[in-house]
C-alpha cells in the first residue's frame, strides 16, 4: 500500500504551503549544490513542522525516509532535469535520513496560468 504524506498541506482546506529557498534556482544546479538544496528543504520542514512523526515517512522503519519527492516550481522550463537520485542519508527529516529522492520540475501553462508537472515523469521517477 502506498501512503503519501504532505506535511506542508493545511488539513482544513487542502492549501499547500510552498517552501521558498534561500538561493536562486541556478545556484542549486549540480550534484553538490543539489545536496545543499536537500539540506535546506529538510531544515525548513523540520523547523516548520517540528511534530512531524518520523514513523509516517519511514513505514519500513529502516531509519530512512521512504520516498521524498521535490516538485520544483520555477518560472521557466529546463532549470532542473527530472531525476531520481540519493542524498546519502546524512541529512535528517523528522529524525530519518534522506536517501532516495525524486526531483520533478513544474511547467507553467500560458493558456491556463497554472503550474503543473508531468504525472508520467513523477510515476516513472518514483518507480525506480
Amino acid at each position: 500500500m502506498v501512503e503519501s504524506v504532505f506535511p506542508q498541506t493545511n488539513s482544513n482546506d487542502g492549501t499547500v504551503y510552498y517552501l521558498t529557498m534561500d538561493k536562486t534556482v541556478d545556484e542549486y544546479k549540480g550534484s553538490v549544490q543539489e545536496i545543499q538544496l536537500i539540506k535546506e528543504i529538510a531544515n525548513q520542514l523540520n523547523t516548520k513542522y517540528p511534530n512531524l512523526d518520523g514513523k509516517m515517512i519511514d513505514k519500513d522503519n529502516d531509519g530512512v525516509v521512504d520516498n521524498l519527492m521535490i516538485i520544483a516550481s520555477v518560472q521557466s522550463h529546463g532549470h532542473f532535469v527530472s531525476h531520481a537520485t540519493n542524498a546519502g542519508n546524512d541529512t535528517k527529516l523528522a529524525g530519518k535520513g534522506i536517501g532516495p529522492y525524486n526531483l520533478i520540475e513544474t511547467t507553467f501553462s500560458d493558456t491556463s496560468g497554472y503550474y503543473g508537472f508531468n504525472i508520467h515523469t513523477a510515476a516513472h521517477e518514483s518507480s525506480k
